[in-house]
């Protein structure tokens, strides 16, 4: 082999090439966490403009939090934001709430419920609301089976 082509094989081994950071940043996670709550600012104003009172925003049980909980009469709207820089909409399935977040929020629905005897008689929806960077909204009614009216 020549010396040309043991100084470019060299070149191409795993351990010279650029690593990925296994964890964000400081500023990143910043970052993250602004996208997050100026999305559910977004989804928030829509759901006014659609009719919805927005109750809570952010609420921590410990359970988890819930990123939105909207009333019309009789009827609440527990909302899951996500944020994705992406346009397209062929990875949906991999933005929606895994098994584990579904029961997560179930849970501090649940809590939510508990705490604040005037809903126990409303029906409850949930949905998914992921927003793009463009500021366009999609709503995701009856994300993990439980029946919704939509947004």
């Amino acid at each position: 082999m020549s010396t040309t082509a043991k100084k470019s094989a060299k070149l191409f081994q795993p351990q010279n090439l650029p690593r990925r950071p296994k964890h964000k940043t400081t500023a990143e996670k910043a970052q993250a966490q602004q996208q997050g709550v100026d999305a559910e600012s977004l989804v928030a104003q829509s759901l006014e403009t659609a009719g919805w009172k927005v109750v809570t925003k952010r609420l921590k049980t410990p359970y988890g939090e819930i990123d939105l909980i909207a009333e019309k009469p009789a009827r609440l709207l527990i909302v899951e934001v996500k944020y994705t820089s992406r346009l397209g909409t062929g990875y949906i399935e991999t933005t929606l709430p895994n098994p584990k977040q579904q029961q997560r929020i179930l849970n501090a629905s649940q809590h939510f419920l508990n705490d604040t005897p005037k809903y126990a008689s409303h029906g409850i929806d949930f949905a998914v609301a992921i927003v793009r960077k463009n500021g366009s909204i999609q709503y995701i009614n009856d994300w993990f089976g439980h029946a919704t009216d939509g947004v």
